[in-house]
């Protein structure tokens, strides 16, 4: 299957697993606005993976996830666009908005730390 997604993120497969990688390792993995949006667009992707029975999320480099990217928020580049595009993209973490576009991966066995803003709850 292809994923839709930037180069912030990728999804490499091995039979019934999906490796999801946070990719931004110079940075850290901080996740940015491509980065944000990739992560709440990437569950109804892998939902809709009918050979994924596995999801293990990582990030590239030596760091898991920085949390958000600071220069991004101090520049305001983070916060570009329409109030309703900021509010379903910064009010609820990745997850949340996953579950809220209907497509909660609770069909998938997902392997990762818990980390902050960047999923909103542990699986």
């Amino acid at each position: 299957m292809s994923y839709n997604l930037p180069q912030e993120l990728i999804v490499e497969g091995d039979g019934a697993v999906r490796t999801v990688l946070i990719n931004r390792p110079a940075e850290l993995n901080a996740v940015s606005k491509p980065l944000h949006w990739a992560l709440a667009n990437v569950w109804q992707q892998l939902a809709a993976d009918r050979a994924a029975k596995v999801v293990i999320l990582t990030g590239a480099g030596r760091a898991f996830c920085a949390g958000g990217d600071v220069k991004g928020m101090s520049s305001g580049s983070l916060m570009s666009g329409d109030a309703d595009a900021k509010k379903s993209r910064f009010d609820r973490g990745p997850i949340a908005a996953a579950k809220a576009a209907g497509s909660e991966p609770s069909t998938k066995r997902v392997v990762m730390p818990s980390f902050g803003n960047v999923c909103s709850k542990r699986l």
